[in-house]
């Protein structure tokens, strides 16, 4: 069987001037070769002494795309990453926003960015600045969360250049309907159309 990759290599951000590091995770027969290449301009060059499972770059001072290729008798395969050189932290541009899911609701939780790059996140429970609750898989941009209580959620995004703490984002369980009361039904007649008026008396409460 030609060699299955079970973790492929992670792009990253670095500042200027540093080197990158990268490496693929491989589930083949042995023997197993490996060869890394850079990638310019939809062209590949290979790279002299890259045949490990892991790969460090020169220094950088400008964004560089890689592919590894792995072989082993029966075949191979390969994969792509790249190297994003930062010049500034992350900028949140729009903030997560409080809201009141309903009762069985799922809701996402999110902030924007000034630009997309190769960045991290980390998703807490409590105050902005508050890290010991951090949330298991609350990983990415957008957050899902069911509420049951009132709850506060806020991020950190970070590039390799520093990082950014979101506002506060509180999420209420919505109002419940404890009870309807109907009254006031009323015909309107107008010509040859009739209408009904119904009027609610609604009563909600919070839980």
């Amino acid at each position: 069987m030609r060699p299955f990759i079970v973790e492929r290599p992670v792009a990253v951000d670095v500042t200027a001037g540093a080197s990158a590091a990268f490496s693929v995770g491989v589930d083949s027969s042995e023997p197993i070769s490996y060869q890394w290449y850079e990638v310019r301009s939809g062209r590949t060059f290979l790279i002299e002494g890259a045949t490990a499972s892991t790969f460090e770059t020169p220094p950088l001072s400008s964004m560089a795309s890689y592919r590894v290729d792995v072989s082993n008798a029966c075949g191979s395969t390969s994969a792509d990453t790249s190297a994003t050189v930062c010049s500034s932290p992350p900028v949140i541009t729009a903030e997560p926003d409080s809201r009141f899911p309903g009762t069985d609701e799922v809701v996402g939780v999110s902030v924007e960015l000034a630009e997309q790059a190769n960045y991290t996140y980390q998703w807490y429970r409590g105050r902005t600045g508050d890290t010991s609750d951090p949330i298991p898989g609350g990983a990415s941009r957008v957050f899902f969360v069911g509420v049951a209580a009132k709850t506060s959620f806020w991020v950190r995004v970070a590039n390799a250049c520093g990082s950014a703490d979101s506002d506060t984002a509180t999420l209420t369980r919505g109002p419940f309907i404890d009870k309807v009361k109907y009254s006031d039904v009323h015909e309107v007649r107008e010509a040859r159309t009739t209408s009904a008026a119904l009027t609610a008396l609604i009563t909600l409460s919070p839980r």
